[in-house]
């Protein structure tokens, strides 16, 4: 019986933390819904910041994010326990994993149902209009244009996503969790600050990543705070709701523990 609820458990866990990858697959892989296509101004000066090479490229962040608290996780959990706790680790990475990928789903969802120019949209996009001309025609000063493609291709998308920032949530999801987790978990009696001092540099990092956002003109600072706080109410989420990190009582930290509560709860019942 304990077996079987387990496997359901497990079972029912894995197909949850599906659920946020089908909004995700939608957007990213198929680009449904396509992104609002909002109208501009040439002469708006929000959108004529220069294009520039990310400080923060995407693949370089998710190597980072993920990397760098996968070892934390295994470090901590081995040396707690005196051994890798599997179970523990799973459970801790199912609900990192789903607080994740909700809040990258709320965030892909914005994006493109919100269409919000990039600060570097007309460098960026290059826009042309019907009749071939472009922003440096003097015409099309301070008229609203709404019908255009992008000789950029690449960017007739990607220009028109900037609100929120992912970068910012993403970092700032991730940094909070494990500044949370590393409060709840490290302990060192040769140092008091020393854990505060982790937590810190966690939260610096995040900030470091978003502000680079803002000065190479992918985000503006409206959209980087937003998608900030999106990644930290959602580790606040999960960690307080969905983990024990902060609950004096862990019935459930082990397996011996877990089987022993559901014998005892069958012999009340057969009682």
């Amino acid at each position: 019986m304990p077996e079987t609820r387990k496997l359901l458990t497990i079972g029912l866990d894995c197909l949850f933390i599906l659920i946020p990858l089908l909004p995700i697959v939608l957007i990213e892989a198929f680009r449904l819904p396509i992104p609002v296509k909002r109208g501009f101004f040439c002469n708006d000066q929000s959108i004529q910041y220069p294009y520039k090479k990310e400080t923060y490229p995407t693949h370089s962040l998710v190597i980072i994010m993920f990397v760098v608290p996968l070892v934390i996780v295994l470090i901590v959990e081995v040396k707690r326990l005196k051994s890798a706790n599997l179970k523990a680790i799973l459970k801790n990475a199912a609900v990192f994993s789903f607080g994740l990928l909700t809040s990258f789903a709320l965030v892909e969802f914005l994006k493109f149902t919100a269409g919000i120019h990039r600060p570097n949209f007309l460098d960026y996009c290059k826009p042309v209009l019907p009749d071939t001309s472009d922003c440096k025609d003097e015409r099309n000063h301070g008229k609203y244009i709404e019908d255009y493609t992008c000789a950029n291709e690449a960017a007739y998308i990607e220009s028109r996503v900037s609100f929120p920032s992912a970068h910012a949530s993403i970092s700032f999801y991730i940094m909070t969790y494990m500044a949370l987790y590393i409060h709840s978990r490290v302990t060192w009696s040769e140092s008091i600050l020393f854990k505060y001092a982790i937590e810190f540099s966690c939260i610096l990092y995040a900030t470091s990543i978003s502000i680079s956002r803002v000065y190479d003109y992918m985000h503006s600072s409206f959209d980087v705070i937003f998608g900030a706080l999106i990644g930290v109410l959602f580790a606040l989420w999960m960690v307080f709701c969905a983990t024990s990190f902060f609950k004096k009582e862990r019935i459930y930290d082990n397996d011996l523990a877990q089987e022993q509560e559901y014998k005892r709860r069958e012999e009340v019942e057969f009682n």
